[in-house]
């Protein structure tokens, strides 16, 4: 199922698919960026022989510097919510905010005549925890990292694109009181992703972006970026 994406400045709907992310991002073409928005991720990880579900929901910044035409390097900031099975209680949910930090940078490596092709990668890193009633202390933090190629026509306003990235990621689990100690991690399943999308410039602003994944994951981004 495709969607579609309305946008009036600041407030963006989510397209929903099978596994869709839009973004808006600084333009690349500029010296200093600085993106906010929405990401959300549901996602299917095991542990053994078992499956479990993530439920992750950002609120992230996205700071970018351009350092050449071709190369840009980013940040990735944020307060994030984690939620996620536990079997080691019955497979009832964790569910906790946390701050999420990262970065990763973005390389053109063709840009000839109206062709272009890219590769990106990014790693994040969210940690969260809570007291828990015997005394002790449970931990979630959820290691994300992505990198991939792209291939489209820039066609200065519109840039169609197709791609594809290997797109992993571990939870890990960590309860530590008086009683019970352990720690458990739960590795991501259906890590290699295919893609089209497409990136809409909006001057002097904002790039909006949609792209949709080929999978079984859903997965969301949403939110307005501006360029200095």
């Amino acid at each position: 199922m495709l969607g579609l994406a309305a946008v009036v400045l600041i407030p963006l709907w989510p397209i929903k698919a099978e596994q869709v992310s839009t973004g808006v991002a600084a333009h690349y073409g500029s010296l200093f960026g600085l993106a906010t928005g929405f990401d959300y991720q549901n996602r299917n990880f095991k542990s053994g022989d078992y499956e479990y579900d993530l439920n992750y929901s950002g609120l992230i910044i996205r700071p970018v510097v351009n350092l050449t035409n071709r190369w840009a390097v980013f940040l990735r900031l944020g307060y994030s919510r984690l939620v996620f099975d536990r079997p080691e209680f019955g497979a009832t949910d964790y569910d906790e905010w946390g701050f999420e930090y990262g970065g990763g940078s973005r390389l053109t490596l063709l840009h000839w005549s109206v062709f272009r092709a890219a590769i990106e990668g990014e790693c994040s890193y969210l940690n969260t925890d809570r007291k828990v009633d015997d005394g002790g202390k449970e931990t979630g933090t959820y290691l994300h990292w992505r990198a991939g190629g792209e291939a489209g026509v820039d066609l200065q306003i519109v840039y169609p694109y197709i791609g594809c990235e290997y797109n992993d990621g571990r939870i890990t689990h960590e309860y530590s009181s008086p009683d019970r100690n352990f720690s458990h991690d739960y590795e991501l399943r259906d890590r290699w992703k295919t893609f089209v999308g497409v990136r809409v410039n909006i001057p002097p602003f904002t790039t909006i972006q949609a792209q949709y994944y080929f999978g079984k994951d859903l997965m969301t981004m949403m939110g307005v970026g501006f360029t200095f």
